[in-house]
């Protein structure tokens, strides 16, 4: 397989390598028709035994679907209940005890795990937060044993002081100014829920809101991108970020265009400010870094030898989502019938936990191994080919050839920011 070739902001061309890892600077003049076909030498495999002893011992957070109701009528992403195929019609809450035998079954299968977290997600958690109140105050003398809930925010101001005093982290969805929010996260009475976030987060300690509030937003709209960064950039600078973005395969292709152009000035807007050594903002942090980390991490001077799994965290370890009803799924991305892994009553079911692994494993073989980013990728495999719930080659390509132009350009930038560094030494 033949590595990229790509150019930093100077127009200057580097090739990656493949095989080494290495970034290798071009010189001007030189002829790149015949690259050399580098070897593939690397394969994937996981190991069952490790497998079974890190979900008897070292899980390390589950999610609890505290709700399928919402308060909100959201016109910017897929809820899992409705994913999952059973819609929120029936608007269920999950029962205390299914959440008590939940918690257990972690607890007892995360004894050699430093830190571990349990999550409460929903439809919208706190309309469920007698069951909020009741796991955490069973639990919270664990030690190593931390908290979070993913919310809308339309609620905060209500339960500021118990999440206050028992120091739950919290996530709350907000998609930028309230003219960008309010088109997207409105009432069922056609409302929109800036304001009710606001008051909830003026409820909050600034001490508090400093380390354990962190926000999610969704942009929607392609023209709302650098709308969306500064203010997040003006008003929440310090705070912890996920970005995501609706749409992009079915997009037309001016908004991809538009958000492309929005992106390529953010990343220079990012270089300007690690070359003034300005502080920088965890909305850029979020857009940015990961990316970086992969290219800063990536796999180098490898031989025949094999790899452990690349593409897909152990279902069950990393996180474990719980629904209402106390099935297990391996995140709450993935609640789909077909990747079922057990119930709070039996509990983890290790051979379908196996067989999902030996799936992501097959495919890695087949497509990643022969792929020039294969060892720098972290997409989720059973994730990236899903398309409405099943498992769609064509979903699982388009979303790869996206992958790998992503990391041309963190490739790109990290080019950029080498070169800084380097100067910085002068």
């Amino acid at each position: 397989m033949k590595g990229p070739i790509f150019k930093d902001s100077n127009e200057q061309q580097f090739y990656y390598s493949p095989s080494t890892g290495r970034i290798i600077p071009i010189p001007k003049g030189i002829n790149l028709e015949n690259l050399i076909e580098e070897k593939t030498c690397f394969k994937f495999k996981f190991n069952p035994q490790e497998v079974r002893r890190k979900l008897d011992e070292e899980r390390e957070s589950i999610i609890l679907e505290t709700t399928e109701q919402c308060n909100l009528s959201v016109h910017t992403v897929s809820i899992v209940g409705i994913i999952s195929g059973k819609g929120h019609t029936q608007k269920k809450n999950m029962n205390i005890e299914t959440a008590l035998n939940a918690c257990k079954d972690f607890l007892d299968h995360s004894k050699k795990t430093g830190f571990r977290m349990i999550s409460f997600y929903g439809g919208e958690p706190t309309l469920n937060f007698e069951l909020i109140e009741k796991i955490v105050l069973t639990y919270e003398q664990e030690k190593g044993l931390g908290f979070s809930v993913s919310t809308n925010g339309t609620k905060l101001k209500d339960y500021a002081k118990f999440i206050q005093d028992h120091r739950i982290f919290v996530a709350v969805s907000l998609d930028g100014p309230k003219g960008i929010h309010d088109k997207n996260r409105v009432s069922k009475e056609k409302k929109g829920s800036y304001d009710e976030i606001m008051k909830g987060l003026n409820a909050l300690d600034d001490s508090f809101k400093k380390h354990h509030l962190s926000f999610s937003a969704t942009i929607k709209d392609p023209e709302d991108f650098m709308s969306c960064f500064e203010f997040f950039s003006n008003n929440f600078q310090n705070n912890a970020f996920r970005v995501g973005f609706v749409k992009f395969l079915d997009s037309p292709k001016k908004e991809v265009m538009a958000t492309r152009k929005d992106f390529e000035r953010l990343k220079n807007i990012y270089l300007q400010m690690v070359t003034n050594n300005n502080k920088i903002p965890t909305f850029l942090s979020f857009l940015f870094e990961e990316g970086l980390n992969l290219i800063d991490n990536r796999v180098r001077n490898y031989n025949e030898e094999e790899l452990s799994c690349l593409h897909s965290c152990i279902p069950g370890v990393r996180k474990l989502f719980i629904t209402t009803e106390g099935k297990y799924y391996p995140c709450e991305k993935l609640a789909y019938p077909e990747l079922e892994i057990g119930d709070n009553k039996q509990g983890i079911d290790r051979d379908k936990v196996l067989g999902l692994l030996k799936f992501v494993i097959d495919k890695e073989n087949d497509y990643c191994s022969t792929c020039w980013a294969g060892t720098i990728c972290n997409s989720c495999i059973l994730l990236e080919s899903r398309k409405e719930g099943k498992y769609d080659q064509e979903r699982l390509c388009q979303n790869c050839d996206k992958k790998r132009n992503s990391i041309i350009d963190y490739l790109s930038l990290y080019a950029d920011l080498k070169k800084v560094k380097k100067n910085e030494r002068r």
